[in-house]
Protein backbone atom coordinates (compact mmCIF):
# COMPACT_ATOMS: atom_id res chain seq x y z
CA UNK A 1 0.00 0.00 0.00
CA UNK A 2 0.87 3.58 -0.85
CA UNK A 3 -0.41 6.37 1.12
CA UNK A 4 -1.09 9.35 -0.78
CA UNK A 5 -1.42 12.87 1.40
CA UNK A 6 -3.12 15.36 -0.50
CA UNK A 7 -1.81 19.27 -0.24
CA UNK A 8 -3.59 20.72 -2.73
CA UNK A 9 -6.74 22.62 -0.93
CA UNK A 10 -9.23 21.80 -3.92
CA UNK A 11 -12.74 21.44 -3.33
CA UNK A 12 -15.67 20.31 -6.00
CA UNK A 13 -18.80 20.68 -5.61
CA UNK A 14 -21.77 20.23 -7.92
CA UNK A 15 -21.70 23.79 -8.95
CA UNK A 16 -18.47 23.03 -10.18
CA UNK A 17 -19.35 20.63 -12.87
CA UNK A 18 -22.57 22.48 -13.70
CA UNK A 19 -22.06 24.00 -16.87
CA UNK A 20 -23.38 27.23 -16.46
CA UNK A 21 -25.39 28.82 -18.92
CA UNK A 22 -25.26 32.13 -20.04
CA UNK A 23 -28.54 34.24 -20.95
CA UNK A 24 -28.66 35.72 -24.10
CA UNK A 25 -28.01 39.64 -24.23
CA UNK A 26 -30.39 42.22 -23.62
CA UNK A 27 -30.92 44.58 -26.83
CA UNK A 28 -31.31 48.40 -26.46
CA UNK A 29 -35.32 47.61 -27.84
CA UNK A 30 -35.90 44.97 -25.00
CA UNK A 31 -34.34 47.26 -22.64
CA UNK A 32 -36.73 50.00 -23.35
CA UNK A 33 -39.59 47.79 -22.80
CA UNK A 34 -38.29 46.31 -19.47
CA UNK A 35 -38.37 49.84 -18.09
CA UNK A 36 -41.89 50.24 -19.72
CA UNK A 37 -42.83 46.69 -18.45
CA UNK A 38 -41.78 47.90 -14.93
CA UNK A 39 -43.80 51.41 -15.33
CA UNK A 40 -46.90 50.23 -16.14
CA UNK A 41 -46.45 46.79 -13.85
CA UNK A 42 -44.00 47.38 -11.12
CA UNK A 43 -41.85 44.92 -9.51
CA UNK A 44 -44.71 42.00 -10.02
CA UNK A 45 -42.13 39.32 -11.85
CA UNK A 46 -44.86 36.76 -12.70
CA UNK A 47 -46.51 39.33 -14.77
CA UNK A 48 -43.35 40.48 -16.15
CA UNK A 49 -42.36 37.18 -17.54
CA UNK A 50 -45.68 37.70 -19.26
CA UNK A 51 -44.21 40.70 -21.23
CA UNK A 52 -41.11 39.00 -21.86
CA UNK A 53 -41.69 35.43 -23.47
CA UNK A 54 -38.58 33.48 -23.54
CA UNK A 55 -37.13 35.00 -20.28
CA UNK A 56 -37.64 33.89 -16.80
CA UNK A 57 -37.86 35.67 -13.46
CA UNK A 58 -34.46 35.04 -12.80
CA UNK A 59 -33.27 36.98 -15.76
CA UNK A 60 -36.26 39.82 -15.03
CA UNK A 61 -34.32 39.86 -11.46
CA UNK A 62 -30.45 39.99 -12.69
CA UNK A 63 -31.75 42.55 -15.49
CA UNK A 64 -33.08 44.88 -12.49
CA UNK A 65 -30.13 44.57 -10.54
CA UNK A 66 -27.58 45.14 -13.36
CA UNK A 67 -29.39 48.78 -14.41
CA UNK A 68 -29.69 49.60 -10.93
CA UNK A 69 -25.92 49.44 -11.16
CA UNK A 70 -25.83 51.17 -14.66
CA UNK A 71 -29.13 53.40 -14.10
CA UNK A 72 -30.54 53.59 -10.97
CA UNK A 73 -31.98 56.94 -11.65
CA UNK A 74 -34.13 55.49 -14.37
CA UNK A 75 -35.02 52.42 -12.12
CA UNK A 76 -36.02 54.72 -9.27
CA UNK A 77 -38.45 56.75 -11.87
CA UNK A 78 -39.40 53.75 -13.47
CA UNK A 79 -40.83 51.95 -10.37
CA UNK A 80 -41.88 55.00 -8.47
Amino acid sequence: YEEVTETADLTATYASFKGAKRGKTWTADETAKFYRAIREHGLDFPVLCNCFPGRDSRQLKRKLKAEEGRRPDLVRKAVW
